[in-house]
């Protein structure tokens, strides 16, 4: 199972609840998103599209439900689940990004096999060819040595 900044998070915390995969690779995953959307919130980030509607400006456009945005307000820190995670997780952290301590965080809570690597350079986008060949290639030799 492979997640990138909030796919990342989402992984994780699913396979912490019903153990879903049989190892994982979160790219520069998020924690704490409460916090990250009360800031945006505040920012003019996330603006409201009528009533059911709420468009994100995170680099890239994302339109989400009212429903979604109210659950994520609920989740708090949930580097505390990485404890029951059992299979084995890499996390592959971006260098110039803000998540960076995010990723770190929840390596230092995992209790199975693992494994941190940080992409010196990369942004969070993992944007230049030279970091995202870094990170395709770690991904597999991850897969490769797991899965077999």
């Amino acid at each position: 199972l492979v997640g990138h900044s909030l796919g990342g998070m989402v992984s994780l915390l699913l396979q912490s609840r019903k153990n879903v995969a049989d190892a994982i690779v979160a790219w520069d995953p998020s924690n704490r998103l409460a916090r990250y959307v009360k800031d945006d919130i505040k920012k003019g980030r996330i603006r409201y599209r009528g009533k059911e509607y709420l468009f994100l400006d995170w680099g890239i456009e994302i339109t989400i439900s009212r429903e979604i945005l109210d659950e994520w307000k609920k989740l708090g820190d949930v580097s505390s689940n990485m404890k029951s995670i059992n299979c084995p997780v890499m996390i592959i952290g971006a260098g110039k990004s803000a998540l960076k301590t995010d990723g770190k965080k929840f390596y230092k809570m995992l209790r199975g096999p693992k494994e941190l690597k940080i992409i010196k350079d990369a942004d969070h986008g993992f944007k230049l060819y030279s970091h995202e060949s870094q990170l395709v290639k770690y991904t597999v030799e991850w897969f490769n040595k797991w899965l077999k």
